[in-house]
């Protein structure tokens, strides 16, 4: 699992690509997945009640010198809308979940950003992720995205 998620980010979220406007998917993903500040957390089989609890404790006991936590898990445990209910219910406004479901492409300009083997959940502080996107927008990261999904992003929980 390791392997496949790193293999992910260092050759494709972190590869420049002109649906980004020439940055990357991801731009801050390898930096702080070199830098050991994503926290890797496979929850398995324990799904529906564990990963709501899950999130809910990265959130009250945020992991020092951790940017994201990323809770993995196998797809077929659980529907994409299953997913996205449980993530909008453990949301809060200090921290913003944003998650990945292979059942659920998500496109920008053509480009799959699905990592297509696992179900994610990713948690991140609002603060820093709010400042990243705001420097994103200023460099046209966002000028290929359907109108709805940059939506989605923005309203993220």
């Amino acid at each position: 699992m390791h392997e496949d998620i790193e293999k992910w980010i260092m050759e494709f979220l972190s590869v420049p690509n002109p649906a980004f406007n020439g940055l990357p998917p991801c731009p801050y993903a390898k930096q702080v997945w070199l830098n050991d500040r994503v926290k890797v957390i496979d929850i398995g089989s324990n799904v529906d009640l564990y990963i709501t609890t899950m999130i809910q404790d990265c959130m009250q006991n945020w992991p020092e010198n951790t940017d994201v936590v990323m809770l993995v898990t196998d797809p077929e445990l659980f529907s994409c809308k299953q997913l996205d209910e449980m993530c909008i219910t453990a949301s809060n406004e200090d921290y913003v979940l944003l998650w990945d479901h292979p059942n659920d492409k998500e496109e920008v300009d053509g480009e799959d950003l699905n990592q297509g083997k696992y179900a994610l959940t990713f948690i991140q502080p609002r603060r820093e992720l709010e400042a990243a996107r705001k420097t994103l927008e200023e460099q046209g990261y966002y000028k290929n995205f359907k109108k709805d999904y940059k939506t989605k992003l923005k309203e993220s929980k």
